[in-house]
């Protein structure tokens, strides 16, 4: 599966990741971030969209990477979410032997 679209992401979150989840989930469409890898896609519950109430998260549900191939990896939730892409870049790079950005 080649995912080459931002559409193509959040579509494949949601269908694969949001329906197998008793929250009501949506996918956050104007924080999805392109990266070289594939693409970044957050996502949180639907009444949090609605009224900004932070009771309203869940626990564990951070953005999720959508690699280019269609792989899923979540990232973790015990850094804040552009310090655990940084994190992901670098040793995705790494294992592909690219130099350090």
């Amino acid at each position: 599966m080649d995912i080459v679209t931002a559409q193509q992401a959040e579509k494949y979150i949601a269908d694969e990741v949001l329906t197998q989840s008793s929250h009501d989930f949506v996918i956050q469409r104007d924080k999805t971030l392109p990266r070289p890898f594939g693409f970044v896609v957050f996502y949180t519950t639907r009444e949090f969209v609605r009224t900004g109430n932070p009771t309203a998260q869940v626990p564990g549900a951070g953005p999720v990477i959508v690699m280019r191939n269609g792989e899923i990896v979540p990232l973790t939730t015990s850094l804040p979410p552009a310090k655990a892409i940084q994190r992901f870049e670098e040793e995705w790079l790494k294992a592909k032997g690219a130099p350090k950005r």
